[in-house]
């Protein structure tokens, strides 16, 4: 059904991920891609298989499709041996295979593809995929138009302060964007990978990711070398740094070029956050989830951090995850938004307690006095705030609102008090240390002018 209308329409983007395609499924489809304005289709999560492969690789030549994601497939180099020849001749310039079981002989079967010059492949994720042999596609690299590449999760016993992880850094002379995360870096990996960079003259590289290393003050001195040799404007550190290090970065992003900065999962003083912002080039910053100390002080700190946005003009994306964030805090993030540039804002979880239910209220009525574009709240309680974000939502510049993973009519506190109304059986209503929101208060209210408990316990 769906192959028969795709040439009827101007789709550009087609997402079948985790819908259990298989083999036969597949080519149920694949026919018709074949004429269609799709460039982008995502087969993630799938079991498409060898012969899903074949039959997908046969009609590539005859697409639009530009990028193709098939991570999750469990593909082998049975598959890779299979697919990577119909590579060349496309149109593919973005291939995903990440968190497959490619392993090292599916990396030198692909490299021979990679260097056809009519092979037009600039992106490609091979993260989580067994790989552990660097030497192979340090020596194919500089071959290919590879300027995106995503090791993620692999060579994690291989780095080991050997030469060959120099070699590779040396070999990275068009990339524009490199993802080591999860590849256990340590100080020493980091000066290899900075002389190899070095020695490789390359002068375009614009984003590192290096979630998940293991960065010491040491580390952090190497870390600014780099980012200021290459004028990095996009830099993932996250999960990486202690306090000492973190307020050791902060202090000198002012030198640097960095405009996009992803710190989540770090130690961090919110002190040392504001004061590194003063004068440096971060526009985009996502803060996601930290552990906080339970300390008057820190929240405080953090308070003080968000009330100091009003004064930064140039941040315009702010990225937090609500639940790790005193109250307080947030609040004060609400009261000075229409103050800030802030134009994408991402508030991860909000509600996920009743104050906080009561403000998301506040941040929905004061949308329309902000400048915000994009919205994200995913995960939140958005409860009976529907209702007036629909209201409001008119009066904003709004054109990007995320509410996936929303309890809107379902798990949020209005549920919470209906069932346990549902449940008694005694007139009594028991809703001791039950934290509600303003809505499931009112909600409340009117059930109990219906009289019918004898006994309240009362709410918090």
């Amino acid at each position: 059904m769906l192959a028969s209308v795709l040439n009827g329409t101007e789709l550009a983007c087609l997402d079948l991920s985790n819908t259990a395609l298989d083999c036969k499924r597949l080519k149920m489809i694949v026919n018709g891609l074949e004429g269609t304005s799709i460039t982008t289709l995502n087969l993630s999560s799938n079991k498409i298989g060898v012969e899903g492969l074949k039959c997908l690789g046969g009609v590539l030549k005859n697409t639009s499709i530009t990028a193709i994601d098939i991570s999750e497939n469990k593909l082998n180099y049975d598959c890779i041996d299979v697919f990577a020849p119909y590579l060349v001749g496309s149109n593919i310039t973005s291939l995903n295979l990440s968190s497959n079981k490619v392993g090292d002989d599916g990396v030198n079967c692909l490299a021979n593809i990679l260097k056809n010059q009519d092979t037009h492949i600039e992106s490609i994720d091979l993260g989580f995929n067994f790989l552990f042999d660097l030497q192979t596609l340090a020596d194919c690299l500089p071959n290919t138009r590879i300027k995106s590449l995503c090791l993620k999760g692999n060579y994690q016993s291989n780095f080991q302060r050997s030469a060959v992880f120099q070699h590779f850094s040396k070999q990275l002379t068009k990339i524009t964007s490199i993802n080591l995360s999860k590849c256990n870096l340590s100080c020493d990996d980091l000066k290899l990978f900075a002389s190899g960079l070095a020695l490789s003259n390359n002068t375009s590289l614009k984003s590192l990711i290096l979630s998940q290393s293991e960065i010491d003050p040491d580390g952090i001195i190497t870390l600014l070398g780099i980012l200021k040799r290459h004028e990095i404007t996009h830099l993932d550190i996250s999960y990486s740094c202690g306090k000492q290090t973190c307020s050791q970065l902060l202090a000198c992003l002012n030198q640097t070029s960095v405009e996009s900065l992803n710190f989540e999962g770090n130690e961090m003083d919110y002190q040392s956050l504001g004061e590194g912002l003063v004068n440096s080039r971060i526009n985009s910053i996502y803060l996601g989830y930290h552990q906080l100390p339970y300390k008057l002080t820190s929240d405080v700190r953090c308070a003080n951090f968000f009330a100091s946005l009003k004064f930064n003009s140039s941040i315009t994306s702010l990225k937090l995850d609500c639940i790790c964030y005193a109250d307080s805090a947030i609040k004060e993030l609400v009261s000075v938004l229409e103050f800030t540039s802030i134009t994408s804002l991402s508030l991860l979880s909000l509600g996920e307690f009743s104050s906080e239910c009561n403000t998301l209220t506040d941040l929905i009525l004061r949308l329309p006095a902000t400048k915000i574009t994009s919205l994200n709240l995913n995960g939140s309680k958005i409860c009976g705030n529907i209702f007036y974000l629909a209201s409001v939502l008119e009066l904003t510049g709004i054109t990007s609102l995320d509410l996936s993973d929303c309890t809107i009519f379902e798990g949020n506190h209005i549920s919470e008090v209906q069932n346990k109304i549902d449940s008694n059986d005694d007139g009594s209503l028991n809703l001791r240390n039950r934290c509600l929101c303003f809505f499931s208060v009112c909600y409340l209210a009117r059930q109990l002018c219906q009289g019918k408990f004898k006994k309240l316990n009362p709410v918090r």
